[in-house]
């Protein structure tokens, strides 16, 4: 029987969607209806009719496998050809049907001559079949032309001031990062001195050459066909599914050019494709408070740039109420916001998709009512249909918290919002009604602070609730009494609160998980906007029955509910099995909000033993902040898991504040954001992937990768500067993006 080295031989079975129809296909590579079963391109080893193996290869839609394909002397099921022609090789053999290219720098790994590609010099690296990297090398423009000679006659320093800052390479026992299969591009990107030359080198044993390239920029972006497959190439993302791509940057100085310096290690790519749309919350400044300094944007997994998926002026939600209802909201505002009316919605915060991805709902500002709004194409920013007149007052209520909703309740007659509701002030005095001032204001009757919300309480919402409630009469006495009344008495039937049997603690920012029967919520000591403040003490995840909305005892999510440790922003999941949560050392100068030294971590959704993920550690050479002070939180699932091999590929979003890109010439910052002495750089939005073996339970994680495409709008593919605060992940359609390509 022939021998194949099969470094990418895996079958995809059910984990790209199958079963599912239209939700397995996105716009960047499904199939819609038909579902995708594996990797376009990707081969598996397959039975010849002499006993020899030969391949198989993934079929371009991703609906299937072709038919086995074999060599002359393999019993012949039709002609061995896979994907670029030519048997697979053994190791250590130069590819069929290509020669490697010899290398003037032997072992080191030069360009080849002639600046052909090639092997790199002698090596026992394998090689494969497919042909994304192209044989001659990549010579950009301004490059010299004997840059391949000068590298290949350079010495790499023993001490290299070179620093790879994307992707993140392995080191030592740590990983390199981990890209789905169909994730935008990769880039490369280094942090250097005193360099104007460099040689990016590529290896994948799914790869008939390896790629090589020569450049004088510090960031370089892999060509698209090369990653995402051009002609009858499947492209690295699906060639190189499920192994790693190895790659050693070299940077010289052409003045100097006897010493190089070099960095080697390497990245992964899931045998997973990543699927859906990514919305995610800006914020440009603090102050002032205008029509554009807030925006909801997004893009579909691969797009390279993103679109504004809800303004602000977009937002047909109006009407909203100061906290006593007998005015709008900004009644009060001298001078007024310029660009808006008295009760417009002013704030797009904390939001959560509907489970169909056709609707956002999120929190407004000050005095933090809620606002409903949708998504697709035609009709974004107008109200659902199924948002009934008595939901429409009871979102309008004040000191709610962050929303969130469960594909198990939604719908007809069972669609459900949880959130949170403030019952009690600083003072003690509780909350009667739910348009109530508060007690004190600053200023008034010796006060020197606003008598806040102190402590919240879950509660439920039924958002098909019809009953009737006055949003056009304004003023003190009848107009408020009526909405007070009209909505206090749909209490219990169309709303109510969710007992929890917890006592003197504030319950917040709960997460529904999938099945709908579990609640994940922080219990904190002072939440006034909802959610566990800067001068919170105490954070800890408890979870709790949902019991059609009775509620229950709750319980300590054991290994997050450390009382000498800050746990909070508790999300479920897609699959319900565990919650991804932020955890910061308790004591310090910021609370449960914003903390400088928060890091993201998983647990299992029943409790147990949580995984720091390694993706809280910024590149060590990338001269972050010491001590580091990166803001880490808010983490977000994508829509669905891919099992294969008995591994579990779940792909997770956070924010962070480390550096990042290089479209600005310096780390952007929230000018004014200097609550507590807060640190006030913008936070920016990064992947990780967490990898869980089936049988063992055991959690493997990777290092982020920076999502380059964040700041680049689509319409000019300009880099703009904007803090990305809280981002969500879910299956909304997206129009179609023209992106300019980058420079």
């Amino acid at each position: 029987m022939a021998t194949w080295h099969w470094v990418v031989a895996v079958p995809l079975v059910c984990g790209f969607g199958c079963g599912h129809g239209s939700d397995a296909g996105n716009s960047n590579g499904g199939t819609g209806g038909g579902g995708v079963l594996c990797i376009p391109g990707i081969q598996i080893a397959c039975a010849c009719k002499s006993g020899a193996d030969g391949a198989q290869a993934c079929k371009a839609d991703g609906s299937g496998f072709a038919a086995c394909m074999c060599d002359a002397g393999g019993g012949s099921n039709g002609g061995m050809t896979g994907v670029g022609g030519g048997a697979p090789p053994t190791a250590g053999s130069q590819p069929a049907g290509g020669e490697a290219g010899e290398s003037e720098a032997g072992a080191a790994g030069g360009a080849g001559a002639a600046g052909e590609a090639g092997a790199g010099g002698e090596t026992s690296a394998p090689f494969g079949t497919a042909n994304d990297f192209p044989k001659q090398a990549i010579v950009e423009e301004g490059v010299p032309a004997n840059a391949p000679e000068l590298f290949a006659e350079a010495s790499d320093s023993p001490t290299s001031p070179l620093c790879v800052l994307e992707p993140q390479l392995s080191t030592g026992s740590t990983p390199g990062a981990m890209f789905p299969s169909n994730w935008v591009r990769p880039r490369f990107r280094v942090a250097a001195e005193n360099f104007d030359l460099y040689q990016i080198r590529l290896h994948s044993a799914a790869e008939r050459n390896d790629l090589v390239v020569y450049t004088t920029r510090k960031t370089w972006y892999l060509p698209k066909g090369i990653w995402h497959g051009q002609g009858s190439n499947a492209g690295l993302g699906a060639a190189a599914a499920g192994g790693e791509v190895s790659v050693t940057i070299r940077a010289l100085n052409t003045s100097a050019p006897l010493t190089a310096a070099s960095v080697s290690g390497s990245f992964n790519i899931a045998p997973a494709i990543a699927s859906g749309s990514i919305l995610f919350t800006t914020r440009t400044s603090v102050e002032p408070i205008a029509p554009d300094w807030n925006k909801l944007l997004g893009f579909s997994i691969g797009d390279e740039g993103v679109q504004a998926a809800l303004t602000l002026p977009q937002v047909s939600w109006a009407g909203q109420f100061a906290e006593d209802s007998a005015v709008l909201n900004g009644y009060y505002n001298s001078p007024k916001l310029a660009g808006f009316a008295d009760g417009a919605v002013r704030w797009i915060g904390r939001p959560a998709l509907t489970p169909d991805g056709q609707a956002v709902v999120f929190n407004d500002d000050w005095p933090y009512a809620m606002a409903f709004a949708g998504l697709t194409v035609g009709s974004v920013g107008s109200i659902p249909a199924y948002v009934g007149s008595g939901a429409l007052g009871m979102l309008r209520m004040v000191w709610l918290g962050n929303p969130t909703l469960s594909a198990a309740h939604w719908a007809a007659k069972d669609r459900i919002l949880v959130s949170s509701y403030g019952t009690t002030f600083k003072s003690g005095t509780a909350r009667k009604t739910p348009w109530q001032a508060l007690p004190k204001y600053a200023g008034t009757d010796g006060a020197t602070e606003d008598d806040l919300v102190k402590w919240h309480s879950l509660a439920w919402f039924d958002l098909e609730a019809s009953f009737a409630v006055d949003l056009v009469s304004l003023g003190y006495g009848g107009p408020t009494n009526a909405r007070n009344t009209a909505v206090t008495t749909a209490k219990g039937t169309s709303w109510d609160l969710l007992a929890t049997g917890d006592k003197n603690v504030s319950n917040v920012s709960p997460s529904f998980n999938p099945a709908g029967d579990t609640l994940a919520y922080v219990a904190t000591d002072f939440s006034p906007t909802g959610e566990p403040d800067a001068l919170a003490t105490k954070a800890d995840i408890r979870t709790v029955p949902y019991n059609d909305h009775k509620g229950g005892t709750s319980q300590p999510l054991s290994g997050a509910s450390d009382p000498n440790t800050l746990e909070y922003q508790p999300t479920f999941s897609s699959d319900g099995k565990f919650i991804a949560f932020t955890r910061a050392a308790a004591g310090g100068p910021d609370g449960a909000f914003r903390n400088r030294t928060a890091e993201v971590t998983v647990i299992p959704a029943s409790g147990g033993s949580a995984t720091r993920l390694i993706a809280n550690d910024p590149n060590a050479c990338a001269a972050d902040p010491t001590p580091l002070a990166l803001i880490n939180g808010s983490p977000a699932w994508g829509p669905s898991p891919v099992h294969h091999d008995g591994r579990s590929y779940y792909f997770l979003l956070f924010t962070s504040a480390r550096k990042y890109g290089d479209e600005f010439t310096s780390q952007f910052q929230l000018d004014g954001l200097d609550l507590l002495n807060k640190p006030r750089a913008s936070t920016q939005l990064y992947l990780t992937t967490v990898v869980v073996d089936d049988t063992t339970g055991s959690v493997a994680s990777y290092p982020a990768i920076y999502i380059w495409n964040q700041n680049r709008i689509a319409a000019s593919g300009a880099p703009s500067a904007y803090a990305a605060i809280t981002p969500v992940w879910g299956t909304t359609a997206l129009a179609p993006q023209s992106i300019p390509p980058v420079p």
